[in-house]
């Protein structure tokens, strides 16, 4: 579908791509010369798409769009791959980027699409920047739809849960106006699912919101947030017994394995074939302080 598109680019205007030899793509070809045995199927469709001018133009338009959109996920990514106890600032971060895609993607706003449309379109009056601009637009739809589908529908129970971890940041708890209900919602996290826990929690609500009152964070990247609501959790752990300890079990919930997979690379590192049969208490203590050893 996307190659009969171009070519009807082609049929409608001409030629698109730039007579002066745009430097944008000057890099492309030593590119491709130099890499040949690297996936040569991909590598032989992607110099068919350099060598006719209609398909070159459609793939700068498409990767100025991706760019423009990828880059909600790309940062979200980056913020969501740390340490930190980011299970209480996970929905908010994720919710930014859903509220991102959400807008009507012809209402976005897409800097280097629009950029990439205003240069083609200058070097060739037959074609429109508008015209090249929504070409670019379309072609990340499906991408954006698809990604609301996940967020909203298959993974609904797992944003939900980070959803209610947010009764677990101070700051938040007291805009919530967080009630005995809504700390049932916990129960999303199967290791608070107990009656005794919902029923302890419920009762020391009251505390909580009192001891939460006024309190706000400063602004910062989110492992410094993320860092701030654990020192307030740990100065209060305890006046409010029961809610630091759920608390305690929840920042242990990470959005991502990146974590965990930065622990078994230290271990691969630190550890060879002659270590194999190392003490337990030993591989323990070694991953630990390299883990926790402050990074400069």
């Amino acid at each position: 579908g996307q190659d009969r598109h171009c070519r009807q680019v082609g049929n409608r205007q001409s030629t698109i791509a730039s007579p002066d030899g745009n430097p944008g793509d000057a890099d492309v070809e030593p590119f491709l010369d130099d890499n040949e045995d690297i996936a040569p199927k991909i590598m032989d469709r992607l110099r068919g798409i350099m060598a006719n001018q209609d398909t070159k133009c459609c793939l700068k338009l498409e990767l100025a769009a991706v760019i423009d959109v990828g880059k909600h996920f790309v940062t979200a990514t980056y913020d969501l791959e740390g340490d930190s106890g980011l299970s209480l600032s996970c929905y908010q971060r994720m919710q930014a980027v859903c509220n991102a895609c959400k807008v009507d993607i012809a209402q976005m706003h897409f800097s280097n699409l629009h950029a990439v449309a205003s240069h083609t379109a200058a070097l060739h009056p037959e074609m429109t920047a508008a015209w090249a601009e929504d070409y670019g637009r379309q072609a990340v739809r499906g991408a954006v739809h698809w990604f609301l589908q996940k967020f909203n529908v298959q993974f609904y129970t797992t944003m939900r849960a980070f959803k209610v971890a947010c009764l677990m940041c101070p700051a938040t708890v007291q805009t919530l106006g967080a009630t005995p209900a809504d700390v049932e919602q916990l129960r999303a996290f199967p290791f608070l699912d107990s009656d005794g826990v919902i029923n302890n929690l419920a009762e020391e609500l009251p505390l909580y919101l009192a001891t939460a009152e006024g309190t706000r964070f400063a602004e910062g990247d989110l492992k410094a947030l993320s860092d701030q609501k654990v020192k307030w959790w740990r100065d209060h752990a305890s006046a409010l017994p029961h809610w630091s300890q759920a608390v305690k079990m929840v920042l242990l919930v990470q959005p991502s394995s990146a974590a965990a997979e930065r622990v078994f690379s230290l271990l691969n590192a630190a550890f060879g074939d002659q270590q194999e049969h190392a003490l337990r208490d030993y591989l323990e203590c070694t991953v630990m302080l390299q883990y926790n050893s402050p990074r400069e």
